[in-house]
């Protein structure tokens, strides 16, 4: 786990007491957290997130900002713009639709701010963390596998719409 290394978190919600809440956790539990602070997403989206290693993000952005962009329009730019940046979702609806739709979108996981999200979130988050240093460990290995994934998943697609032609 990343415990001497750095580890930084994106936390995007209106609600302040919940960016204090996620930020006490986050940096009780896992040392060598340092967490940044966004109130909306047009505020996040308008940084340079590539140094971050993990954004939660809430879903109900723009409940008192109502030209303000929800969790799922940030998300999905989120998404488009940094590929390889996880993206936990919190929100206090407890919907099947709406995680599956988050999930689809691109998230990492869609966490339910319930009287086990904290517990749910450190699970993720320390996966994330092994991910994170396994990757720093091996990178050069780990983008020969996606590139090597890649390059098969081409190669497939190209041998099966030879085969209908």
């Amino acid at each position: 786990m990343l415990t001497d290394k750095k580890y930084n978190v994106a936390i995007i919600d209106d609600d302040q007491l919940m960016r204090e809440l996620l930020t006490d956790y986050l940096t009780s539990r896992f040392s060598g957290t340092v967490v940044t602070h966004y109130k909306t997403g047009e505020e996040a989206l308008s940084e340079n997130l590539k140094g971050q290693h993990l954004v939660l993000l809430d879903f109900h952005l723009s409940v008192n900002n109502h030209q303000g962009k929800n969790g799922l329009q940030v998300l999905k730019e989120l998404c488009s713009t940094y590929i390889d940046l996880p993206v936990i979702v919190l929100s206090a609806q407890d919907n099947r639709e709406i995680a599956m739709n988050i999930v689809k979108n691109g998230a990492w996981d869609y966490i339910i701010k319930n009287e086990l999200a904290f517990d749910r979130l450190g699970i993720e988050v320390a996966k994330l963390m092994d991910r994170s240093d396994f990757e720093s460990q091996h990178s050069d290995r780990v983008k020969f596998v996606r590139f090597s994934l890649v390059m098969a998943t081409v190669l497939f697609f190209l041998l099966l719409s030879s085969k209908f032609m």
